[in-house]
């Protein structure tokens, strides 16, 4: 207000034009705000989704593994897993043991020469040979020694395999040692009546 003038002059702006400007930054926030938030909840919903696909996958996994196990273990036919690189066992199923006559306890982490379980040491080589081009090891005969020292003919059959990150060689054995010794009696048996 001026001094002798009843007037008073206001210098102003439309509330509109003063508050456009903020108003206009508000909503770009709020936009933004609103993005930000959406963004989070689309991605929080795929990561919980991922979680919990890898969860029943892992559970998945479990219990292939456990099957798998029980299989091998329980099998009526002597098993065993090697590892590919250096040759030692790393499991044994009951059959197995029960054929070569040792403790669970004293096979994993040796290998079969360690065991004394070759009679040819040669043989195993080939074998290994044979898997190590890549092939699959199908009824080869080989001869075998258990722990008390009885020898044995076993057909044995092997193939490689991927486990996680390790590379494992699953043997089965059949031993074929008394049908051996039934078919060399027959030839025995055969060769007298020939001479007769």
């Amino acid at each position: 207000k001026l001094a002798g003038f009843p007037i008073t002059t206001v210098y102003a702006r439309e509330v509109v034009s003063i508050l456009a400007s903020w108003e206009r930054r508000t909503l770009e926030r709020i936009l933004l705000a609103t993005l930000t938030i959406v963004l989070i909840a689309a991605l929080s919903h795929f990561l919980l989704s991922y979680i919990n696909k890898k969860k029943k996958t892992q559970i998945s996994l479990r219990e292939s593994e456990s099957k798998f196990m029980g299989l091998f273990m329980q099998s009526p036919t002597p098993s065993f897993l090697v590892n590919f690189r250096d040759g030692r066992f790393v499991e044994v199923n009951d059959a197995w043991l029960t054929l070569f006559e040792f403790e669970r306890s004293e096979v994993p982490g040796r290998t079969g020469l360690e065991l004394g379980i070759w009679i040819d040491a040669s043989e195993r080589e080939k074998l290994m040979q044979t898997l190590l081009r890549g092939d699959t090891l199908v009824r080869e005969e080989v001869q075998l020694r258990s722990k008390s020292g009885n020898a044995m003919a076993c057909i044995m059959s092997g193939r490689t395999f991927e486990a996680g990150s390790d590379r494992l060689i699953i043997f089965s054995l059949i031993d074929v040692t008394r049908q051996r010794a039934v078919e060399q009696e027959i030839r025995d048996m055969n060769l007298q009546l020939e001479r007769r």
